[in-house]
């Protein structure tokens, strides 16, 4: 426990020195250290210089985010970090920290992360990423269906228990019959980050288009935007209002 102290104090001192830590500023004594949340929670999995390399990364699949890839500063934006760590990614081993971190504790750490592995400066984010951002806006949740739908959760209900729940399963878990043999697995519909991310608009578009790197087909190929709305309607009934 002593080397674990000596280690985060010496790496706070280097990262203040360096201007690295992108969450405690040397002259704020009241800053969360988001460096040491870092190494006490995340190193483990993302190693701790943030590349994902880790004692632990050998027994994970799929494998912990690289920070430092060109991939991570492309596609994570700071609101969908700070989603992953509150709500945690299904299918993966990054769980929620809602009930271990306070919300400036969260902030803090992926502020860290951003400024010291994916050397990204927040205050120049565009106003397209910010757009993309809203879809973790509780504004964005109270979305109505695309087109002024409306649908039918009944008609969905039929539809969804003869073609989706074969991997979705009846209790939309993610485990039907096929969810065994399919990998990415299937969303479960009552993970804490699909409780808080899915709405209407969101649900109807992966229905309709499908998802890359997935089972998850494009409906929208034999379906019409009425019946889409229909299954749409009953997954978000049934699975996302309701479980909540």
């Amino acid at each position: 426990m002593r080397i674990r102290l000596i280690k985060h104090c010496l790496i706070g001192a280097c990262a203040a020195v360096l201007g690295l830590n992108g969450t405690q500023a040397a002259d704020d004594p009241n800053a969360i250290d988001g460096d040491a949340i870092f190494q006490d929670y995340c190193s483990v999995c993302h190693g701790e210089s943030g590349n994902g390399r880790s004692r632990a990364t050998g027994g994970l699949n799929p494998s912990p985010r690289d920070f430092t890839s060109e991939a991570a500063a492309r596609d994570l934006s700071r609101e969908r970090m700070i989603f992953s760590v509150t709500y945690g990614r299904a299918n993966t081993a990054m769980t929620s920290w809602q009930k271990r971190l306070s919300d400036e504790e969260i902030r803090a750490v992926v502020d860290h992360v951003r400024a010291s592995f994916m050397g990204i400066d927040d205050s120049a984010e565009s106003g397209q990423a910010k757009e993309e951002n809203n879809r973790f806006d509780p504004q964005y949740m109270a979305q109505k269906m695309p087109y002024d739908l409306q649908g039918i959760p009944a008609w969905g209900k039929l539809f969804y228990g003869e073609n989706c729940a074969s991997c979705h399963g009846d209790k939309g878990d993610g485990k039907g019959p096929r969810s065994y043999f399919i990998m990415p697995k299937p969303r479960d519909f009552h993970h804490p980050a699909a409780q808080h991310e899915l709405n209407r608009p969101s649900l109807f578009k992966v229905i309709s288009e499908g998802s890359l790197h997935s089972e998850m087909p494009a409906w929208d190929k034999v379906l019409t935007h009425q019946e889409i709305a229909h299954v749409t309607e009953y997954v978000f009934d049934t699975f996302i209002e309701n479980g909540r």
